[in-house]
């Protein structure tokens, strides 16, 4: 018998608070406590999380058994389910955990509480397909629709089953089909757009409380240097030029020098950034990557706040594409590590053995 699973799986589940994701559950704050710039501050701080951890789109995980195995951020959206002027954070993204990328868990997260909705395979002798939607009535409330269509491949039966559901109190709650008047649906597809992650990121960023006001933008060019260490191979990766000065990730440099006496680990918190010196680095598995197709962007100085061992340190660095990119020779400096270059070659030379100079 064929099995067969379509379309992206939904299951409403439970409901856990997450900020800070790692730390210990807060009390849900009322709609009236929370403004608009504080929840669009705690949108921005979960996703980059996410971001940091997954990256942007779709990617193999190297070594894990092929291009089945896939992780990510792919899908972001901000929608008001609940009307209180405040949008939810609709997500999709992947761990890496599931063998079809389409089947991921689909994330509705509200202020102050995470509504995860796990996909679950539905293996029998039955074809099984869900589709997610998003639903406005003629009062302009918004529901997420979830359509259970259910197909006996030896009858051709289908049976289909819409089931409605809205926010309430910060819980999903599902709705009677019957008081809904449907205005409009739209289809939440699968696919991968890492466009709108990288939208919504933007748009989080407008309103995010600050302290001081958020630099202009400026241009990044990709800038195609190589890199080596302590004499080795020379190791492309994806770099910009902004304001005169060669940026690439603060990962990629925790990778260059991971395994020598100067080698540090990343961690993040929230939107804090904290390099350990003498730690082993934690690979993601996606350090020293080039990316021939980059093209001039925009950019501005990140919202991320950096740590040396725990202590607060200035750290100028911008944000491209959800990572943090910093300036070589800055990273380098506070770890006392040795760097030369070739103008004409376009190559960066990395001596742990020796202390940072100003050249």
């Amino acid at each position: 018998m064929k099995r067969k699973i379509l379309g992206v799986i939904l299951t409403l589940a439970l409901t856990v608070t997450v900020l800070p994701i790692t730390g210990t559950p807060r009390a849900q704050a009322s709609s009236s406590d929370v403004t608009l710039a504080d929840a669009y501050s705690a949108y921005y701080s979960f996703l980059m999380e996410l971001v940091d951890e997954y990256g942007i789109g779709l990617d193999p995980i190297i070594g894990a058994g092929g291009p089945s195995n896939m992780q990510g951020v792919y899908f972001a959206e901000l929608v008001d389910f609940n009307s209180d002027g405040i949008p939810e954070l609709l997500l999709r993204y992947s761990d890496g955990s599931y063998s079809d990328y389409r089947t991921r868990p689909l994330y509705i997260y509200g202020y102050l509480s995470e509504l995860l909705s796990y996909g679950e395979y539905r293996f029998s002798e039955e074809g099984y397909c869900v589709e997610d939607r998003i639903v406005t009535d003629q009062n302009s409330a918004i529901y997420f629709l979830s359509i259970d269509r259910i197909e006996n491949y030896e009858t051709g039966e289908v049976r289909v089953t819409n089931t409605y559901f809205t926010l309430i109190n910060g819980k999903w709650t599902e709705v009677p089909e019957s008081g809904i008047n449907i205005a409009t649906t739209r289809e939440l597809l699968p696919d991968s757009d890492p466009d709108s992650v990288r939208a919504v990121l933007a748009q989080l960023q407008t309103l995010q409380t600050a302290t001081t006001p958020p630099a202009a933008a400026l241009d990044a060019l990709p800038s195609a240097w190589s890199l080596s260490v302590n004499g080795g191979e020379l190791r492309g990766t994806d770099m910009y030029n902004i304001g005169g000065s060669n940026y690439l990730k603060i990962r990629d440099i925790a990778s260059l020098l991971d395994g020598t006496d100067k080698q540090f680990n990343i961690t993040v918190d929230g939107r804090t950034v904290d390099m350990t010196p003498g730690a082993a680095y934690e690979q993601r598995g996606d350090e020293m990557a080039a990316n021939p197709n980059a093209v001039k962007t925009n950019t501005s100085e990140t919202t991320f706040s950096f740590t040396l061992g725990g202590k607060p340190i200035e750290l100028t660095a911008y944000m491209i594409a959800g990572s943090n990119y910093v300036k070589i020779r800055d990273v380098l400096r506070l770890f006392d590590v040795y760097v030369d270059y070739n103008a004409s070659l376009r190559e960066f030379y990395i001596d742990t053995t020796k202390a940072y100079v100003d050249n």
